[in-house]
């Protein structure tokens, strides 16, 4: 899917689907957006360019029993994968976010904005640009809470690795672990 005035993928109360080997490149709005969903995976995307007028590299907003997994979003506009409105119980796993928040509002690689029992596992999450923009790696917002935000890694953000709000949200960093072997 190439140069769209639009959403690049949208999905609108999806039940047990799989959105599989996509290259959604060149898009003003999101790069994918899943509203309403259950049981979906999105699994092995590649994401560029995508929220260039504005939004996020994958979206998803109210949705339970989401996997992201195996993705790759590079410079979103806004977040490159955001979790949002009660998305609970999903996995983001092994995705490399490398860029979000090109067009510079405050965004970070992956987000999570009024979640809870998302499990946040393997991700790469990264700015290489010579002024950073990418905020954070990882970010908890709104009333998140109960996450597992385990073995990333978050280098190279404009203000830092993760910030979570979440009292009962758990972190564990690859330097923790090196710690312990």
């Amino acid at each position: 899917i190439r140069t769209c005035h639009a959403r690049g993928i949208g999905l609108y109360s999806a039940h047990n689907i799989e959105v599989e080997n996509n290259i959604v490149t060149d898009i003003d709005l999101d790069g994918l957006w899943l509203k309403d969903g259950y049981e979906v995976h999105i699994m092995g995307n590649i994401f560029n360019n995508v929220g260039k007028v504005y939004g996020q590299g994958i979206c998803i907003t109210n949705s339970m029993y989401t996997l992201v997994v195996g993705n790759r979003v590079c410079e979103a506009g806004w977040n490159g994968i955001l979790f949002e409105n009660n998305s609970h119980n999903g996995l983001i796993l092994d995705n490399i976010v490398l860029c979000a928040n090109a067009l510079n509002a405050g965004y970070d690689g992956i987000r999570l904005d009024s979640c809870l029992d998302v499990a946040v596992i393997g991700n790469r999450a990264f700015d290489n640009r010579a002024g950073k923009l990418q905020q954070y790696g990882i970010r908890e917002v709104g009333s998140s809470d109960f996450n597992l935000i385990a073995c990333n890694s978050l280098r190279a953000n404009a203000v830092g690795a993760i910030s979570k709000v979440g009292a009962n949200t758990i972190t564990v960093s690859y330097t923790h672990l090196r710690a312990h072997e």
